[in-house]
């Protein structure tokens, strides 16, 4: 999600006041810049990776989203469960009046026994523990009841409707397990799973258009490959698209709601503009071409804008293949929510374990496209509850709510800033990008691949607590 949402204007004031008396500078550490090394290739994905098939019945005026779920899903270790996380259900969202609920749970290795140990977890059982390489295949009913008009991942209006975080997904870490992290208590996310295949057969209104990740097959038809999740809009769009070369071609989409409609916005908020598709489209187009050249090709075929004007206006969702942006988002969120594709999308992490390597790096990102927001980020000045706490889990940050901002985002891009040059370190990411493309990261894993270019980034990165 952006930085720079609702959830941080108080942030944004403090920041703004702070940036003539901090004075941080981002290569305060720095040496000459060494040579980069080409990373290698991409891994392939998976070949055993989850297979889901989604049917998505879309009722907006009723504030209703239905369906039907078959996923295929083969372990790479024994395990005597399958654990599905129902995100929909975290503590705000429940509070806003979401509900996601799953029923007629059944499976190909014959019946399950079902256990709901929190909101967020339905735990399935076999009669059989299954085997490494043993598949199974699971089917069931879901039901979301969703909120109207709120900042959240899903909502509803009477002609509009998001889907984010939206049905019951497998938390599967491959090498590792069932991911069992704890919800979060604000808007950020503990989400974790494993590169999929999607087929999506959505239904809605007539007079609605349908967005979807991947790429549309026909209409209500969307297939996305090699993706961890999926989101699913649809409304009345203003809709623009050109193809960018990064390097492969890739089909670039702006879906502009409601176009000529919506609220007028305070331009007094830092940060934030106003801005129409084809200003969404460039400065995309602009930002994708840049984190391609500095982390790795975007591998995926099409990415898809839907710029919302019921959402947080400065503010922005990741998901792969589609985000979420707000209408006043031209500034704060284009480039956080593109970087979002090399850091959750593409390179995967427990975002409940470890958030700092998802948002902390697509900060970083967004201030390599941006150079203002990196004033933004480095002049930040850090709270008690968040300095040296960069690599802390979600369930330090549920303790310290009001700290998790300034210490996740802007703590992560001056933990990087720290290591030395910029060219350094985002060569540094670009060989962590290409070493775990398609996978789940750790924090282990970042120091790792850092430091074949920066010899001193796991001394650095331990003085911001991360290990």
């Amino acid at each position: 999600m952006s930085p720079l949402s609702a959830a941080s204007r108080v942030l944004s004031a403090v920041v703004l006041g702070a940036c003539l008396l901090v004075g941080w500078t981002a290569d305060a550490t720095s040496g000459p810049t060494r040579t980069c090394v080409s990373p290698p290739r991409y891994p392939s994905p998976s070949p055993t990776r989850p297979r889901y098939s989604l049917q998505v019945r879309l009722q907006p005026a009723a504030r209703l989203a239905t369906g039907d779920l078959r996923v295929r899903f083969t372990p790479d270790l024994p395990t005597d469960r399958l654990v599905f996380r129902l995100w929909a259900n975290a503590p705000i969202s429940l509070r806003e009046g979401t509900r996601l609920t799953a029923s007629d749970v059944h499976s190909s290795r014959g019946p399950l026994t079902l256990t709901r140990p929190d909101p967020t977890t339905l735990v399935a059982r076999p009669r059989t523990p299954l085997a490494a390489g043993q598949a199974i295949v699971v089917t069931l009913r879901w039901r979301l009841r969703l909120p109207y008009q709120t900042r959240d991942r899903n909502d509803a209006a009477p002609q509009s409707i998001r889907l984010g975080s939206f049905f019951p997904i497998l938390a599967w870490e491959p090498g590792h397990g069932w991911a069992r992290d704890p919800a979060p208590r604000n808007l950020a996310e503990s989400a974790m799973s494993p590169i999929a295949d999607f087929d999506l057969r959505i239904t809605a209104p007539t007079e609605l258009r349908i967005f979807a990740s991947g790429v549309e097959r026909g209409r209500g038809h969307w297939v996305a490959r090699a993706v961890r999740d999926v989101a699913v809009t649809a409304g009345h769009f203003r809709v623009v698209s050109r193809t960018v070369s990064v390097p492969q071609p890739v089909r670039l989409t702006v879906a502009l709601q409601n176009a000529g409609g919506g609220p007028i916005p305070d331009l007094s908020r830092p940060f934030a503009q106003r801005g129409s598709a084809e200003q969404y489209l460039s400065t995309g187009a602009a930002a994708l071409r840049t984190l391609a050249r500095l982390y790795g090709p975007y591998p995926w075929p099409s990415l898809t804008a839907v710029v919302e004007r019921d959402a947080s206006p400065t503010g922005g969702i990741e998901y792969p293949t589609l985000v979420y942006l707000g209408y006043e988002s031209l500034v704060t969120a284009v480039a956080h929510e593109f970087a979002h594709q090399w850091f959750y999308s593409l390179v995967g992490n427990d975002q409940g374990r470890d958030p700092w390597l998802d948002e902390g790096l697509a900060s970083w990102a967004q201030t390599e496209v941006d150079p203002g927001a990196k004033s933004y980020f480095l002049n930040a000045p850090l709270t008690r509850g968040a300095k040296h706490h960069l690599g802390a889990s979600m369930s330090y940050w549920n303790q310290h709510l009001a700290d998790y901002r300034v210490g996740v985002y802007a703590q992560g891009v001056q933990g990087l800033a720290a290591l030395g040059p910029s060219a350094d370190v985002d060569c540094g990411l670009r060989n962590y990008v290409a070493r775990n493309a398609y996978g789940i990261a750790t924090q282990a894993d970042l120091i790792r691949d850092v430091s074949a270019q920066i010899p001193a980034a796991k001394r650095i990165l331990n003085s911001f607590g991360v290990s």
